[in-house]
Parts: structure tokens; C-alpha cells; sequence
């Protein structure tokens, strides 16, 4: 464990393991510590909120289902789509035999928002590469006596899945690490980590209600002897009998009051905690750990701080909590996958200007005045309306307005003398 992370948590440091940079074991156990609200959290605990699983499930599909191309730099500026090149199907279409682009990227998205880390294994496959994903939970890096990072995965004895008896070590250049924020630049912080009292108290919340509506004798009350005492046999009779009547499942059955007594009724202690707004607020403040608009996981406000309109929240969406993750994504694939010599010609890219198009009328409008001013043709505005070129080839040709002239032709028209 390196003294960075030992200083930053108060974990002491044993001297032979100073080349250690992170192990899992470390953020297992601040995730697992106990919290303010008595409820331990952990990466599957906390999935297990329905907000925390909203969230990740919107980013990480976000992430799977955008088209990620190759591309290829033309020599005098502009990019076409190497889809010749070995990368293009690994990353468009299937980066391993039992996986497709979506699914790894999905689960890549997955590891990284609960983990703060992404792995995958890159696997030389002839011409062509595969990229395996690997739990970030069985992760070690360590920096080499010769200085260069060092990965190490450690076998899964939990299930029939992986056979290895011994731990896996990987070059830097073999494994594919997307990280998350980060203190040093090389490991990623664990957002449920780091929040893990925002989580324990969603999860107590939760808990709290199960175990109200499941325990509950509603009408909610006393009954109380207007004369005399009950003995405890009596009482513990009639407890029993009015939990079986009016517990769980039967907690709307009719009351039937028998021998002297009344029932007094109290206030519903979820009213008295505001248990409803407790549970609304922590949604709210999960949505802001993970940046994602409270719209895209059904908690509906009545204001947002991105404009009105779900073209806007949409582009605010993209923007300032996609983008970021996108451009992780981007730089770690060219960086990884494309040898020096390659990455001044290659480069892969997500497609994201299918979510930024809005509405149908106001795309028109744009494309219109981009057809005008030669900045596009038709065919390529029929191309981004998802239409097959025209047949003549017509729609390959470039137009200006005819009353638009180059800055230096201007002077030479004559308008006249006075």
C-alpha cells in the first residue's frame, strides 16, 4: 500500500509491502465499516438501492450504446472510418468470443461507478486483439522494482468461472485500466467508498420500512382497559391474538374490541420521522454523487438548474456527465491499443451526436442553413437523417446562395456613380 493511501485512510505500512500502489482489501474494508446508521456497505449492498441502481444502469448503458468507431486522420485535415483496420470489430461490434461491444462496455461502466476502477486483460489474438473484463475486486497494482506498474489478479474461488490456482500478473501495457477520480492519477476512487454514509443511510431507510410495513398492526394504537388490571397471561393472550389478526398481510382485518376495552389511536411514527421526505432526500443525493439528472431515474422535481425542456436536460445530460466518462474511454483505448507510430494516424472515438440533435424542426433548421452555406451537401444531410444518397450523385454537390460573394470580390462590384 503506498504511504499516499495509508496517510489519506491511517492504514500503517509494512515495510515490505511499501512497492504496493492498492489492493482491494483496502477499500473492502473502509466500504465494509460500519456506518453512522449501524448498516454496513459494500458494491453489492449498495446496488442493491434502487437510486444507486438507476444511476449506474443509466451510465452505464449510456456508455455501452453509443457507437465507438475507428478512425483514420486524412492528410489535410478531416477523419474517415478505418473500417479495415484490425481495431474497428474488436471495439464496434465483438471484443472477445463471448462478448459483445455492449456488453463489455456495460460491464467496464458497472466496474468503474462502483469500483472507481476498470480493468480488462488485452489478449494478442493473431492480427486482431481481445479485450477480457476483469473484477476489479480481485485487482492488485504494484509498482515493479524496475518502476513500471505491475497488475496482478488474484484467482475466483467463489465460483466455477475462473480455474486459475495462481494469481495472474500483467504488464501495464496488457491491461486496459480505466480509472475514476483519482489522488495520484493511477487508481480510482471508490464512490461508494467515499460516500458510504450516504448509502448506509438509504439503506437503513429502507430497511427501517420493510420492517415497519412488515411488522405492522395498523389502525396504529392502544387498547386500553376503561376498568381493573389484566393479568400477564392475559395480556400476553391478547397481544398474540391481535399481532395475528393485524400483523403483516392482515393488517387491514377488522378490529372486534372484545370484553371492556377501547382503542386509542397514535399518530403513525413514519409522519413523526418524515420517513417519506428522509427517503426522497437520498435519492436526490445519490443522483449527485453519480451526476445523473434526477429525471433519468424517475424522481420527478419541479426545477433543474439545465434549463427547461427535455431537449435541454438532455444536452446537459450529455454534456456535463457523459462527456467526461466518454473522454476517459477515448483516451485510455487510443493510448492502450494504438502503438505510437499508429496514433498519429488512428484514433477511436464515441459518436454522440445522436443525442444532440433535438427536435425534429429544430435539426431541419440547422442543416438547412449548414446546405446553404456549403458547409454540408445533401447527401450527407440525408446520410445524418439515417437516408441512402441520392441516385444521381447529384446530392454530392456543394451550394452557396447566389448573392454571396469571397471577401475580395466585394469591392470590384460597381454600384454605380452618384
Amino acid at each position: 500500500m503506498s504511504s499516499i493511501f495509508a496517510r489519506l485512510l491511517g492504514v500503517e505500512v509494512e515495510p515490505e509491502r511499501r512497492g504496493v500502489t492498492f489492493s482491494p482489501e483496502l477499500w473492502r474494508s473502509v466500504a465494509a465499516s460500519s456506518t453512522a446508521s449501524g448498516v454496513q456497505v459494500t458494491a453489492n449492498a449498495a446496488l442493491s438501492i434502487s437510486a444507486v441502481y438507476a444511476c449506474v444502469r443509466v451510465l452505464a448503458e449510456s456508455v455501452a450504446s453509443l457507437p465507438l468507431f475507428v478512425y483514420r486522420r486524412r492528410g489535410g485535415g478531416g477523419k474517415d472510418r478505418a473500417v479495415d483496420h484490425a481495431l474497428y470489430p474488436v471495439l464496434h461490434d465483438q471484443p472477445n468470443p463471448e462478448m459483445t461491444s455492449f456488453v463489455l462496455r456495460e460491464t467496464m461502466m458497472l466496474h468503474l461507478l462502483l469500483w472507481g476502477n476498470a480493468y480488462a486483460q488485452i489478449v494478442p489474438d493473431g492480427a486482431y486483439i481481445s479485450l477480457w473484463p476483469l473484477h476489479p475486486a480481485r485487482m492488485y497494482i504494484e509498482r515493479a522494482p524496475d518502476g513500471n506498474l505491475r497488475y496482478i489478479c488474484q484467482p475466483d474461488t467463489s465460483g466455477p468461472g475462473d480455474r486459475r490456482s495462481q494469481p495472474l500478473v500483467l504488464t501495464a501495457q496488457q491491461v486496459l485500466h480505466i480509472p475514476g477520480l483519482s489522488f495520484n492519477g493511477i487508481i480510482g476512487l471508490s464512490p461508494i467508498a467515499y460516500h458510504r454514509q450516504a448509502m448506509g443511510l438509504a439503506l437503513a431507510a429502507e430497511q427501517y420500512g420493510a420492517r415497519f410495513f412488515g411488522n405492522d398492526s395498523t389502525p396504529n394504537g392502544i387498547l386500553k382497559l376503561k376498568s381493573g388490571r389484566l393479568t400477564k397471561e392475559q395480556r400476553d393472550i391478547l397481544r398474540a391474538e391481535w399481532q395475528r389478526l393485524h400483523q403483516g398481510a392482515g393488517s387491514n382485518s377488522v378490529a372486534i374490541m372484545d370484553a371492556d376495552l377501547d382503542w386509542q389511536s397514535v399518530q403513525m411514527p413514519n409522519e413523526d420521522a418524515q420517513f417519506l421526505q428522509t427517503r426522497s432526500f437520498q435519492v436526490e443525493e445519490i443522483a449527485r454523487i453519480f451526476r445523473v439528472p434526477l429525471h433519468m431515474i424517475q424522481h420527478e422535481t419541479k426545477d433543474t438548474s439545465w434549463g427547461s425542456g427535455i431537449e435541454q436536460l438532455g444536452i446537459g445530460y450529455v454534456t456535463y456527465t457523459l462527456r467526461p466518462w466518454l473522454v476517459r474511454w477515448e483516451q485510455e483505448l487510443n493510448r492502450k491499443l494504438f502503438g505510437p507510430i499508429e496514433r498519429g494516424r488512428y484514433f477511436c472515438e464515441f459518436l454522440v451526436d445522436g443525442l444532440l440533435r433535438g427536435d425534429a424542426k429544430s435539426r431541419a433548421e440547422a442543416l438547412h442553413i449548414q446546405l446553404q452555406d456549403g458547409v454540408i451537401s445533401a447527401d450527407e444531410w440525408r446520410e445524418l437523417e439515417n437516408m441512402n444518397p441520392q441516385p444521381d450523385g447529384q446530392g454530392r454537390v456543394y451550394y452557396i446562395n447566389g448573392n454571396m460573394l469571397p471577401k475580395g470580390a466585394a469591392g470590384g462590384v460597381s454600384g454605380g456613380e452618384g
